[in-house]
């Protein structure tokens, strides 16, 4: 894991906002797209996790093996994942770890391969008026094939861009599938464009980008109160992933 990845991860534990490298965006960059499933048309950007330490809540029904059009994702609790235990000493040698520990135990670890790549996404739950939500944010991508080395992120739209976050909401199914409806972007922007919501945000006229700076109870309020909304999320940003394991 890169220094990049492990400040990102610490950032999201202690909730803080991420270094601004590049223009704001209202799309997630390519690589994080996919790391958090697919590639899709728009998903909201926030600089802030919906997740914080006092409301994280775990729920064992979303660790497994899923599968969705063909590509399997594997979901570990954090200290259960090959992510943590390959930065075990990282992790530990941080002076804020026994407190950060309270998080990672009830964090988990998305993974899959996709094209020799592996992607790795921190994701955290939280449950709000009745919905349950995760929070991803990007922990690591490396070769499948340690051969090949490292991946070279100059080469990436990784290298210098924005962290943020995105958020799903997450709904179990009797049949033991699971929804995931990650919310649409480009819905929240033309509502916040045309002084339908209110939540703080970032915008950049000149390159046509946008980014949510919300707090995380800012974030919270607003879920609570917009979450069962259908217009929030749109089937274009919905998985049903089925349990392999």
């Amino acid at each position: 894991m890169t220094l990049r990845h492990m400040k990102a991860i610490k950032l999201f534990i202690q909730n803080k906002k991420l270094i601004i490298m590049k223009p704001l965006l209202i799309k997630l960059t390519a690589p994080f797209c996919i790391a958090i499933c697919l590639i899709f048309s728009s998903c909201i950007s926030s600089m802030y996790s919906l997740v914080d330490k006092e409301k994280i809540v775990a729920d064992k029904r979303i660790v497994g093996t899923w599968a969705y059009q063909g590509q399997a994702y594997t979901v570990k609790p954090f200290f259960q994942s090959y992510f943590f235990s390959r930065n075990r000493k990282e992790l530990a040698d941080s002076k804020t770890y026994s407190e950060d520990v309270k998080f990672y135990d009830k964090g988990y670890v998305v993974e899959y391969t996709k094209e020799g790549i592996i992607y790795e996404i921190f994701g955290c739950l939280i449950q709000l008026n009745g919905n349950t939500f995760i929070s991803f944010a990007n922990a690591d991508i490396r070769q499948a094939d340690p051969k090949k080395g490292t991946i070279n992120f100059d080469n990436t739209s990784l290298n210098g861009s924005l962290d943020t976050y995105t958020f799903a909401k997450i709904t179990f199914q009797p049949t033991g599938a699971m929804i995931v409806d990650f919310v649409n972007g480009d819905y929240v922007y033309q509502q916040i464009k045309n002084n339908k919501l209110k939540i703080k945000y970032e915008k950049d006229d000149l390159y046509d980008t946008f980014v949510i700076t919300a707090s995380t109870k800012e974030l919270q309020l607003f879920f609570e109160k917009y979450g069962n909304d259908k217009r929030l999320y749109s089937k274009e940003n919905t998985v049903v992933l089925t349990k392999k394991i």
